[in-house]
């Protein structure tokens, strides 16, 4: 059974960005989350502690405490990535490890988080920081944007293509590559199946054939499913 996948009312819109000062350009097509409104996704799913989380953001600078991008729907209160004003980091459900990549302001940053068991790497524009946590990460279904076991941390900015990949630890080269020196997203990202729980996120509107909830990529664009 899911939940309606939206509140708060989101917006959806191009917000076209340099990926960098100097290096690629990239339509970015985000959806904005704003604590005020308390934006936020949510799906059930059964438990899970192998999986990889994609998502390009665009942080509003805001952050003055912890807030959640990516956390477990089920009552375990694990956030596989959240951040502060200084960086992204992993909660275990009892212990805030950093990460030790700073979250830059209105630009947009990519983010990947691989967890497998209790090893988590986190890549920042392909650049990677790994740590252990004292407990297994696993999460049940998936909360985009707040820490759906505590209904707080909601995030702030845009997030953009947001992937969970289920039974795969994967690096930050599956979704992202880099282009005249700079990290951008990548053209063809060949993963055929998300896994039970998985799903992809375009958040763009003119996107065809792609499937935005779980399973294989086939279909047309919906929020449907059990979101």
């Amino acid at each position: 059974g899911g939940q309606s996948p939206l509140s708060g009312e989101p917006e959806v819109g191009a917000c076209v960005t340099p990926i960098a000062s100097v290096g690629p350009n990239a339509t970015m097509h985000g959806l904005r989350f704003d604590p005020d409104r308390k934006t936020q996704l949510i799906r059930s799913g059964d438990s899970t502690n192998t999986f990889t989380f994609s998502v390009w953001f665009k942080y509003d600078g805001n952050a003055t405490t912890y807030t959640s991008i990516f956390a477990s729907a089920g009552s375990s209160n694990i956030v596989p990535l959240g951040y502060t004003g200084t960086d992204f980091y992993v909660y275990d459900g009892g212990t805030v490890i950093n990460f030790g990549h700073t979250p830059q302001a209105n630009v947009w940053q990519h983010i990947v988080v691989a967890v497998n068991d209790k090893s988590v790497a986190c890549y920042v524009n392909g650049v990677k920081k790994e740590v252990t946590t004292n407990t297994t990460i696993a999460i049940e279904g998936a909360s985009v944007g707040f820490n759906a076991s505590t209904n707080q941390e909601f995030a702030g900015g845009y997030l953009s293509d947001c992937y969970m990949v289920q039974g795969l630890a994967l690096p930050a080269t599956a979704f992202g590559e880099s282009i005249e020196g700079k990290w951008a997203p990548k053209q063809d990202i060949s993963i055929s199946d998300y896994g039970t729980n998985g799903f992809h996120l375009p958040f763009d509107p003119e996107a065809t054939g792609e499937n935005y909830s779980a399973g294989t990529v086939t279909g047309t664009p919906s929020l449907g499913g059990n979101w």
